[in-house]
């Protein structure tokens, strides 16, 4: 017959500890990729969306620059479904932050990539610089808090 006196339930109190003091730290990596999911899969899909790591046309590489500036909309509170025609993507955010000639004469290049399918020689290069700096304007329209919980904001 097992005992259970006081020193064996005390011995069993220890080894019960010890064991969920193992399984703890087995648990942090996994509760640290439960925290990070989020902003580790939006990390790699705007820096693959800015800049693609495989060779990429230059239609793609305006279409993903496209997406990225709708993930840089989205940031600022603005609601986009998929379904928002390019010009009523300009127009929200034309109404949410004010005028962006970046944005603009981005969605004019990526309209014509989409439905003309016609790209003059510079506009995927053009498409890059203007879809950084409308970026950037975005960005310095949000909040301090804002630009931290964007990171966990689940993307469309």
């Amino acid at each position: 017959k097992p005992k259970f006196d006081e020193e064996s339930l005390k011995e069993i109190a220890k080894q019960i500890a010890n064991a969920a003091k193992k399984a703890v730290w087995a648990l942090i990596p996994l509760l640290l990729l439960a925290i990070f999911f989020r902003p580790i899969k939006r990390l790699m899909l705007v820096s693959y969306l800015r800049a693609p790591w495989l060779p990429t046309t230059p239609s793609e590489r305006v279409d993903n620059l496209w997406e990225y500036l709708r993930i840089k909309i989205e940031d600022t509170g603005v609601d986009l479904p998929g379904s928002d025609a390019v010009e009523e993507v300009v127009s929200k955010a034309r109404e949410s932050v004010g005028a962006l000639p970046e944005l603009s004469e981005a969605a004019q290049i990526y309209m014509r990539a989409r439905y003309d399918l016609v790209l003059a020689p510079n506009d995927s290069a053009r498409m890059r610089e203007l879809s950084f700096a409308a970026a950037k304007a975005l960005h310095r329209t949000l909040s301090w808090k804002t630009r931290i919980t964007i990171h966990w904001r689940a993307l469309g």
